[in-house]
């Protein structure tokens, strides 16, 4: 169990709206998200995922490099790289039509 994880403020939030507004409000048959975290050594560890309608390849693009209209995931992605270096950016795998899962 993690006693003293520290999580930077609005990293969870803005990912699990993302998840409700963008794949599971889109999805006709609903859907679930799942937040966990958790600990490895000194590190805590953030796993978002969703059932919901997926991110297509090109969209997943836009979000990690910061192009317009991106601005939620890419606000994460930027406080997380900011607060602990680039190697724990925000990691997104997806496919559209599938789950989408987050980690940071």
């Amino acid at each position: 169990p993690c006693k003293n994880c520290l999580v930077p403020p609005l990293i969870i939030q803005p990912v699990v709206e993302n998840a409700f507004k963008h794949g599971i409000l889109n999805s006709t048959s609903g859907g679930k998200v799942s937040v966990e975290l958790g600990a490895k050594g000194e590190v805590t560890t953030i796993n978002i995922k969703d059932n919901g309608v997926g991110i297509s390849s090109d969209k997943l693009k836009e979000i990690l490099n910061g192009r317009k209209g991106c601005v939620g995931l890419t606000n994460v992605n930027n406080r997380l790289i900011n607060a602990f270096g680039s190697e724990y950016k925000l990691d997104i795998s997806s496919r559209e039509g599938s789950a989408t899962k987050m980690r940071g």
